[in-house]
């Protein structure tokens, strides 16, 4: 297998929507995951694309038309299993 499963890729995806929906930034997130910058606007991008297709709306691809709380907010929305998640 390549990459990481599914359920890391949901949960690590839950902890940073968690923390943008509060209102952190994504340098403090990344700091507070152990993990690059990178790695957090890779997962934001991720969850845009992801939103674009259940929506069939690329305005969710558009950082212009919507900001990375908004994205937060939907995605946790979508993943409500997700949403109370603690780490």
């Amino acid at each position: 297998m390549v990459g990481r499963p599914k359920e890391d890729r949901t949960r690590r995806f839950a902890q940073i929507a968690r923390r943008i929906a509060e209102g952190h930034f994504q340098d403090a997130i990344a700091q507070e995951l152990s993990m690059h910058k990178s790695a957090v606007q890779r997962a934001v991008r991720e969850m845009r694309a992801e939103l674009a297709g259940a929506f069939n709306d690329p305005r969710w691809n558009d950082p212009s038309k919507t900001s990375a709380v908004q994205i937060a907010r939907a995605w946790l929305e979508r993943h409500p299993q997700s949403a109370g998640e603690q780490s």
